[in-house]
């Protein structure tokens, strides 16, 4: 059997407001990610635990959180005893570790980091036919 490891997370309302830290008792797994705690947390502990993640493969920066107060994204944070885990800073908490994330997306929309093409430009994705013009930024 497994040992155990007990990890901290900040819990809010779900106006955002916040109702304080409640620890969790959660598998210690060699290899074990934050995300996997919050996973284990999610889906045998606490159904309305909030978090997001997407790829899980170490790039997306969705699984984003503070951990024991360093923004890290919670699929590389290797899994310890007496972590806490929050959301990021400087974002309204939606609910729990899920903040809104527009004011940082449209301040990176607004850099334009890459040109757009002129006129029409195709990108094949498998059988789909996408257009820039059906893509907006």
């Amino acid at each position: 059997m497994l040992s155990t490891v007990t990890i901290h997370v900040r819990r809010s309302d779900e106006n955002g407001a916040d109702i304080g830290y409640h620890s969790y008792q959660v598998p210690n797994e060699p290899k074990g990610t934050v995300l996997q705690a919050l996973q284990y947390i999610y889906s045998t502990t606490d159904s309305t635990l909030a978090f997001r993640y997407s790829c899980r493969f170490k790039n997306c920066g969705l699984c984003a959180v503070r951990v024991s107060g360093r923004s890290r994204l919670a699929c590389l944070t290797p899994l310890r005893d007496g972590l806490t885990v929050a959301p990021l800073n400087n974002l309204t908490v939606i609910r729990d570790l899920v903040v809104d994330r527009r004011p940082l997306l449209d301040k990176l929309r607004n850099l334009n980091l890459f040109p757009l093409a002129q006129g029409k430009v195709d990108i094949c994705i498998g059988t789909h036919r996408l257009l820039q013009k059906d893509v907006s930024f």
